[in-house]
Formats: C-alpha cells, sequence, structure tokens
C-alpha cells in the first residue's frame, strides 16, 4: 500500500510537472504570439501608412501628370502658334522684300524718266537756235535750187528732156532714172531732180548702169512719196556741190 501511495505521489507530481510545463509553454507560445501579433500590428499600420502616403504621393503625380498634360497642351499650341507666326512672317518677309524689289524697280524707271526728261528739257532749250539754224540753210538751200532753176530757164525757153522714174531704194536713198538725157561732165554729178517747176530732190548722178541713170539723194525738198515709179522728171545740174552750200 504504501508503495502504491508512493508510485500515485510520484504519478501525481509527474502530471503536475507536465501540466505545469505545458502552461508554461503555452504561456510561451501565446507570448510569442502576442509578440509576433504586435510585431504584425505594427507592421500593417506602417504597410497602411505607407500605403496611404503612397496614395496620396499617387494622387500628387496623377495631379502632377494632368498639370504636366495641360503644360504640355498649352505649350504645343504656342509652339504652333509661334510656327505659325514664323510662316506669316516669312510670307510678309517676302512679300516686303517684293515690294522692295518693285519699289527699287520703280525708283530706278523714275531716275531714268528724270534724266530722260532733263535731256528732253536741255534739247528743248537748244531746239530754237537749232531750229533756226536749219530754217535759215533750208531758206538758203531753196535759194539756191531756186537759182539753180531760174538760171536753167533763163538759158533757153526750151524744157529739157523728160526721164522717166525707174524706182526708189526702200529707204529712199538711192533712185533710178531712164531716158535719152547724156551728162555733160563727169560722174559724180551734183543735180536736181525737178517736175515742171517744183525741185522734188537735190543729189548725185553716180553711174549709168544697163541704160539707166543711178543717183543718191543729199535732200528731198518734197516728200519721198512724190517720186513715183513711172513718173516724168527732169534733171538739172547743179552749179556747185551741195556739200558746198552749206
Amino acid at each position: 500500500m504504501r508503495t502504491w501511495g508512493l508510485t500515485s505521489a510520484g504519478l501525481l507530481l509527474l502530471v503536475i510537472g507536465l501540466f505545469a510545463w505545458r502552461e508554461s509553454q503555452h504561456l510561451d507560445l501565446v507570448q510569442a504570439m502576442e509578440r509576433e501579433r504586435v510585431k504584425a500590428e505594427t507592421v500593417l499600420d506602417r504597410t497602411k501608412a505607407e500605403r496611404e502616403s503612397a496614395r496620396e504621393k499617387a494622387s500628387e503625380l496623377e495631379k502632377g501628370l494632368a498639370d504636366l498634360g495641360i503644360e504640355h497642351q498649352s505649350l504645343t499650341d504656342r509652339v504652333a502658334n509661334l510656327e505659325a507666326q514664323r510662316d506669316h512672317l516669312r510670307t510678309e518677309a517676302r512679300r516686303q522684300a517684293s515690294l522692295r524689289k518693285e519699289a527699287l524697280s520703280a525708283l530706278g524707271k523714275r531716275q531714268e524718266a528724270l534724266q530722260e526728261a532733263r535731256r528732253e528739257i536741255l534739247e528743248a532749250n537748244r531746239l530754237p537756235r537749232e531750229l533756226r539754224g536749219r530754217l535759215e540753210q533750208a531758206r538758203t538751200r531753196i535759194r539756191t535750187l531756186e537759182a539753180a532753176l531760174d538760171d536753167h530757164t533763163s538759158r533757153g525757153p526750151r524744157m529739157p528732156s523728160l526721164m522717166e522714174v525707174e524706182g526708189l531704194s526702200t529707204d529712199g536713198r538711192v533712185f533710178a532714172l531712164s531716158g535719152t538725157w547724156k551728162p555733160a561732165r563727169e560722174m559724180p554729178l551734183p543735180v536736181l531732180v525737178c517736175r515742171r517747176d517744183r525741185i522734188l530732190l537735190n543729189g548725185w548722178l553716180h553711174r549709168i548702169e544697163e541704160g539707166r541713170l543711178i543717183g543718191h539723194v543729199a535732200n528731198w525738198e518734197e516728200p519721198s512719196s512724190a517720186l513715183v515709179k513711172g513718173e516724168k522728171v527732169f534733171i538739172l545740174p547743179q552749179l556747185r556741190h551741195e556739200a558746198d552750200q552749206h
């Protein structure tokens, strides 16, 4: 009985020891789990705080991106506006260059016109003197030609031999006559070509070619159209060379 009692006491102590150990282990586990929970809550709180901070930063970044988008659009619009202004300025510069070129051309033409007007004024100032000189020369020539015609008429009542106009050069400087008239002197011979009592021209007979008299005009006393092909004219020799009459 005593042995069984000791055994029972030993078992009881063992059971109590095991229970105490289990409780100790349970308490340690509970404490460890509490520490882990606190630690986990701390991490969770920190994570929540970091997440909230991240959300705030993300919101700020989104707002910044929106602002950047607005600024980018504003810059894009400004660039487009500046490009339009640049194109307008280029067009205006080309237009101004064209206007300047036209203005310079017009100025050059006006300067030329001014110079021409000045020359015309100078010519106009000299014109009366020149006209008086030419008029006096014409009067002298007419008096000389009339004197030659009167001299020839006074030598005899008979009209000189009539000749026929063969032609006149395009520039009105060379004429051709046909007929029986024979030069009294060697050529070139200064002559007057007349129609009845009117002197048409004075010039020189240069040669006889195929029966035609070829002459050159010094001065027209009548318009060159007065010398018509087929018309009858006559020749009067001049007493002196036309060049000696000036």
